[in-house]
């Protein structure tokens, strides 16, 4: 299967691309040219191996960015299905810039996709979409719905209206399902966003403690589970 990935050189994005590759997949890594391509180092390259059968699968790199539509366009001719792994997770980011990349960036994208024919997309969103407990700490599912104050958590409302962006997607006709992942952890991890309370901790940097929890996952089960949400979801539903 003909398979793209945005934010193909993130963590999840770089090593589902490899577990799609390992699969017999020919890959499409969409992402911006200045890019660190370190995640993907040592994957088949379509190009480089010419004499690969046609089952054997392989990563294309495609430069482009979700802000071009005309990028997406090209990038997304043949393909069958996305990953839409692209996001930015950046705390200090000004919530402008979070919902140019998190919203209009999926908006944009599910509309390429639509208008390219693709089968099913598979948007990688987050549990911070869900909100907060009502009532103190207590368990959440996928039918828990938006509940906080956007001020408060400004990536996990962008990732809410990201998600109303996929929905509306659904009614339109499109083929999407939601993936809805905690802090990932793991080998492989570009960028250090989600390890790295961890290693300060590690190294007798955080002084302090405070009450509350953290809920973990290792980056095999997010790519487990994203693999699954291709084959196996329903359109239109979230899976934690």
């Amino acid at each position: 299967m003909k398979i793209l990935v945005t934010g193909s050189t993130g963590f999840i994005g770089s090593q589902l691309c490899r577990a799609l590759v390992e699969d017999g997949h020919r890959v499409l890594a969409f992402h911006r040219a200045s890019s660190s391509l370190r995640g993907l180092e040592g994957i088949p390259g379509c190009h480089e191996q010419p004499e690969l059968s046609p089952v054997a699968g392989c990563l294309e790199h495609v430069i482009g960015d979700l802000a071009q539509l005309e990028s997406l366009a090209s990038a997304l001719q043949g393909v069958e299905a996305v990953f839409h792994t692209a996001g930015l997770i950046s705390p200090g980011a000004q919530p402008e810039r979070l919902y140019a990349v998190n919203v209009e960036g999926t908006r944009a994208l599910l509309q390429a996709a639509r208008d390219a024919g693709v089968r099913r997309v598979v948007f990688t969103s987050s549990v911070s979409a869900l909100g907060v407990p009502l009532y103190g700490p207590a368990p959440m599912d996928e039918r828990h719905s938006w509940n906080f104050a956007p001020r408060h958590w400004e990536y996990g409302y962008a990732k809410h209206l990201a998600e109303m962006e996929v929905q509306k997607a659904v009614a339109a006709g499109l083929d999407v399902v939601i993936v809805n992942p905690s802090v990932v952890i793991g080998a492989g991890e570009v960028y250090n966003a989600s390890r790295s309370i961890v290693a300060r901790a590690a190294r007798g940097q955080v002084k302090y403690a405070v009450e509350g929890g953290l809920n973990v996952v290792h980056i095999a089960d997010v790519v487990a589970g994203h693999l699954a949400a291709l084959e196996k979801g329903r359109r239109g539903e979230r899976y934690i």
